[in-house]
């Protein structure tokens, strides 16, 4: 597929719900792929830089 083009430092965190701020103003207008991996499960989605 495409270059990643970031990588969040790998953390361990309890169950739950964390934000994660990321800056997209280097990336041109498109639409990306991300991924979010944990222990039991893998998370692709698409994300649309205006």
């Amino acid at each position: 597929m495409g270059q990643k083009m970031f990588e969040i430092p790998e953390e361990n965190h309890d169950s739950g719900t964390y934000p994660v701020i990321i800056n997209l103003s280097a990336l041109k207008s498109g639409v990306y792929c991300y991924k979010v991996n944990s222990d039991d499960e893998s998370l692709t989605r698409k994300m649309i830089v205006e």
